[in-house]
């Protein structure tokens, strides 16, 4: 799912190590929508990070971190597709009401930052 910029700054708050955003505007966007779908994309020493609806019927209030592609090298280069794979982290969306400043996160991370690591595999690659 597509998170607004409060939620991504809410799921970074919450996941349990440092991540950062790939910008809609990122290169590599594209082809990771090609593939997974339209997401906000997370990365994190494992891989690559999606958040899903805990309960698609609670409208979105937690959400599950799942994993869909890891590194496929020891220096971080490449991506490998993979089936994905819960992570084991929840992050809760607090009401608007609590949370009401908006932080332009995705936009805070230049596209170097998020990944100069280009070349997904495909899933046929894993």
């Amino acid at each position: 799912m597509k998170l607004s910029t409060v939620r991504i700054q809410q799921t970074l708050d919450q996941l349990d190590q440092p991540a950062v955003v790939v910008p809609e505007t990122h290169p590599n966007a594209g082809q990771f929508s090609g593939f997974f779908g339209e997401h906000t994309f997370f990365l994190d020493e494992d891989g690559l990070q999606i958040v899903e609806p805990l309960d698609p019927a609670a409208a979105g209030e937690a959400g599950q971190v799942i994993r869909v592609a890891m590194w496929n090298d020891p220096e971080r280069t490449t991506l490998a597709a993979m089936p994905a794979e819960a992570t084991g982290v929840v992050v809760t969306f607090p009401t608007p009401e609590s949370h009401p400043v908006d932080r332009a996160v995705a936009d805070s991370f230049p596209a170097s930052d998020a990944t100069a690591h280009s070349g997904i595999t495909g899933p046929d690659d894993v």
